[in-house]
């Protein structure tokens, strides 16, 4: 009985924040201003790019937003099997946390022209 309310209270607490992300961003979709600041979101800017310390600052943003999990990832592989997929798992939470990210600044730059 532990077990089952701990896995409900996971799948609660993993999926909640997504969906709240999801009701905020069509939120935001819906505000004034909004088309022109996804559109500037989504559009580079070359000359940006060719900053080094814009591409210094991703890099300490993903290793951080990776990193923050990092004790739980160890406990976590201690109960894995030898026969797991460790490389498509770990390439899945890259996958993940990327799009997480994304979808967060979607959200926040729905709200900026506002």
């Amino acid at each position: 009985a532990v077990v089952s309310t701990q896995s409900t209270g996971v799948y609660f607490s993993a999926t909640v924040p997504y969906v709240v992300l999801v009701i905020l961003l069509f939120r935001g979709l819906t505000l004034d201003g909004a088309k022109e600041s996804v559109i500037y979101f989504l559009t580079p800017q070359a000359r940006k790019l060719l900053d080094p310390s814009l591409w210094s600052d991703a890099a300490s943003q993903i290793f951080y937003s990776l990193g923050i999990g990092f004790g739980a990832i160890v406990s976590f592989a201690s109960f894995t099997k030898n026969c797991d997929n460790v490389i498509r798992d770990s390439i899945i939470i890259t996958i993940v946390n990327c799009s997480t990210s994304n979808l967060g600044g979607l959200e926040i730059f729905s709200k900026v022209g506002y």
